[in-house]
């Protein structure tokens, strides 16, 4: 934890006479605010800014408040920095000293992601369960990934039970997709928990990560919906929760937790709470409200509700979008489908579009088909339409879903499967567009997973040359992504190739394509082993 202490001193020069100012510090990045820990009882703006008025009446003053130190320091920054202002009469702000804190990071992992698919889980359907993990160290370090869900289901404080793990090695500087299968039992809220423990340090300091399932629930602008959630006391002692709101990104929204304060609660009590929201439209935008239970200045937990639409597209569709036959054939009647799931009790009728277009980013689209589907209650399936293919290889598909009362949902994917043998990753080729009449900047971010850090990705053009620094307007270029060894004993790498260039439950590439800093588009590209096929044969006698 860290308290700051904000001094102010107020002139008596002429040019500072004003009766009132505002001090101003937000949050810092990767930090918690303590509930309860700022001057005069303020909490965070929902953009995490604290803002106190300033009587200007005394000659000085002191504003506190304080932060706890969150695990991704380590795999962003490594240091908190803070730095304060004080506004007064629209005169340019007068800003305080920076101080900065470094984080001192000897746990060499860093848990990144946390998906579930499908989402909302469905009773008695086997729903996957990935999560990213990198590993921050210069060696190689082995971790048991353990997949957990509580018998409380949903709430803070939680305990947990194991349903699933699985031990690999991160090589160094290296990030791996770990999966595990999960059978809910009932559909509805509950939460994940990932818990990480390695052989040379122990159990992660940082853990348990969580991640709260939020079911699909019927919002409805202007009336007051009620989520009501367990709360458990984990520690050895009585002791008093405070629960609070620390989030609110709803714009308008109104979010009540009761009761504030649990007194009084026995080691390993569970009682009940409710939170209390009162949205307004549009619906859908995927805001959240967060609320954490604490002990003292311990954070003991948290729960999260989003505003999700009730119908939703996945957040990757790369498992979701199905082309039939695999691979299209030309010059005859293609399907392109998607997965949808309705978890409400009721029909939904939504309408889709499908799009698609080259292997990349930033390329023209083409629209197949719109669709308006029926779906039944509580059902998952595929919704199709035709589609007529000019050309073979790969592509990229765009799908746009529109509900009444919800923002339309647009999610796109690139994906590629590569097909390799077994002595290291191959070389593919993409294309990437500027779809206006501006010259951008290009930037490249690629994100590697489950593929040894000995193969180091090159990005070249058709001549072997870096990609150029701008794109001009319209302009397509063709890149080869293409897998080289590293370096050799001399530059502390191995001078031959490990026996698996492979490791963790999948290996991908995801590519992010920026244009003067802003996202056009990404692509992903999966390693798979060599398969055989085998076609049938038709014999005519």
């Amino acid at each position: 934890m860290i308290q700051y202490t904000i001094a102010y001193t107020v002139s008596n020069a002429s040019r500072c006479q004003n009766s009132q100012a505002k001090l101003i510090d937000s949050l810092p990045v990767d930090t918690i605010f303590v509930s309860g820990s700022a001057s005069d009882g303020i909490t965070p703006n929902p953009d995490g800014a604290l803002v106190w008025d300033v009587a200007l009446s005394a000659s000085s003053g002191t504003k506190m408040f304080s932060v706890l130190i969150s695990e991704t320091q380590c795999q962003n920054q490594g240091a908190v920095y803070n730095r304060a202002a004080l506004l007064m009469g629209g005169r340019p702000p007068l800003l305080s000293n920076e101080t900065s804190h470094a984080v001192l990071c000897g746990w060499p992992f860093a848990v990144e992601e946390i998906q579930v698919d499908p989402y909302p889980p469905i009773a008695g359907i086997r729903s996957r369960v990935s999560v990213r993990i990198k590993n921050l160290s210069t060696i190689p370090e082995p971790v048991t990934v353990s997949f957990q869900t509580s018998p409380n289901v949903f709430g803070i404080g939680l305990e947990s039970l194991e349903f699933a793990a699985k031990a690999l090695i991160i090589p160094a500087n290296g990030s791996a997709i770990v999966t595990a299968d999960l059978m809910p039992a009932v559909s509805g809220h509950f939460c994940l928990f990932i818990v990480l423990q390695s052989p040379r340090y122990g159990y992660d300091p940082h853990g348990p990560y969580q991640r709260n399932i939020d079911v699909v629930e019927d919002l409805r602008p202007g009336i007051t919906d009620t989520l009501t959630f367990k709360v458990r006391n984990p520690t050895s002692n009585t002791a008093d929760i405070r629960l609070v709101v620390a989030a609110n990104t709803c714009p308008g929204w109104t979010a009540i937790v009761t009761p504030t304060k649990l007194l009084a609660m026995a080691p390993g009590e569970v009682r009940e709470a409710q939170l209390q929201v009162t949205p307004l439209a549009p619906l859908g935008t995927e805001c959240h409200v967060v609320v954490i239970g604490w002990i003292g200045n311990r954070l003991i937990g948290y729960i999260e509700k989003v505003d999700l639409p009730l119908v939703q597209l996945p957040v990757e569709l790369r498992d979701q979008i199905v082309f039939i036959p695999d691979p299209q054939v030309i010059s005859r009647t293609n399907e392109i489908c998607v997965k949808l799931q309705n978890p409400m009790p009721v029909s939904r009728t939504v309408t889709v579009t499908f799009d698609i277009t080259g292997f990349g980013a930033g390329l023209p689209w083409t629209t197949v088909a719109t669709e308006t589907y029926h779906l039944p209650p509580n059902s998952m399936d595929l919704y199709c339409t035709a589609w007529h293919p000019t050309s073979s290889g790969h592509g990229c598909a765009r799908v746009t879903l529109k509900q009444p009362g919800y923002l339309d949902q647009v999610r796109q994917q690139n994906f590629e499967v590569i097909r390799t043998s077994p002595d290291g990753p191959p070389c593919f080729m993409v294309s990437i567009g500027n779809p206006d009449g501006v010259l951008h900047t290009l930037l490249l971010k690629p994100v590697i997973y489950g593929i040894d850090p000995y193969w180091q990705l090159r990005i070249v053009d058709v001549l072997g040359n870096p990609p150029p620094e701008t794109l001009r307007p319209y302009q397509i270029i063709e890149l080869h992504l293409c897998f080289a060894p590293a370096g050799t004993l001399a530059s502390g790498r191995p001078a031959t190739p490990p026996e698996k260039y492979k490791f963790g439950d999948e290996s991908l590439v995801d590519v992010d394509v920026l244009l003067d800093g802003a996202s056009v588009g990404s692509f992903s590209v999966e390693l798979q082993p060599l398969h055989i096929y085998f076609l049938p044969i038709s014999m005519k006698h």
